[in-house]
């Protein structure tokens, strides 16, 4: 039996299944290696001991750059669980730079056994309420609309929201309200609330 017959895979074939012949009126054979064919070629011992040598460098320096993510993964997550008790433990009343806002995002990180606890104390001093108070507060657009009836914690909010940036410097806000009255009441507040937050702020 003749090769073409014996394997027609490897040999060229037009769009009607023919094969193509060469001018000698045999079938003409596919270019290249066929597939799933190995290579005749053989590395010397010297050249297979350099490619094995670079192959466990290569996995050894991958190795080392993940342990060294998960390195810095860990120190921040140390970091950030370091800042947060810092800032739940201190009751000093003394100026701080960063102050004692700890937000929802920062408290979820912590461990569930530290979570349940400082929920039992009286770390916090404050915590919206579910519904439109908290979206208004975890909102990370520019301009928030955020309205209903008196006494749904719009003017609390407001209140509250500022102290979120107040760590930075250039950090400035602006609360108004129609009728002094209504703002006094808010600078009452503000003065019950702001220095637990911020001890030595001045506003």
């Amino acid at each position: 039996m003749r090769d073409w017959e014996q394997n027609p895979h490897l040999y060229l074939t037009d769009s009607k299944g023919s094969f193509i012949l060469k001018n000698d009126g045999t079938p003409r054979k596919k270019g290249g290696r066929p597939q799933g064919s190995k290579s005749n070629y053989g590395y010397s011992n010297e050249q297979k001991t350099k490619q094995a040598a670079r192959r466990s460098v290569s996995a050894k320096q991958k190795a080392i750059k993940k342990i060294e993510k998960q390195l810095e993964s860990k120190r921040k997550a140390l970091r950030q669980t370091t800042d947060i008790l810092g800032k739940l433990e201190n009751e000093s009343s003394k100026p701080t730079e960063s102050g004692k806002v700890v937000t929802e995002d920062k408290l979820s990180s912590l461990p569930k056994s530290v979570q349940t606890e400082i929920d039992k104390g009286n770390h916090v001093i404050f915590h919206p309420n579910d519904g439109p108070q908290t979206e208004f507060l975890a909102a990370d657009e520019k301009d928030v609309l955020y309205g209903g009836a008196a006494g749904g914690g719009k003017s609390y909010a407001m209140l509250i929201d500022p102290l979120r940036y107040c760590h930075k410097k250039a950090h400035r806000a602006l609360i108004l309200r129609r009728s002094m009255p209504e703002l006094r009441e808010l600078i009452d507040k503000s003065r019950e609330l702001y220095p637990q937050a911020f001890p030595g702020c001045k506003f």
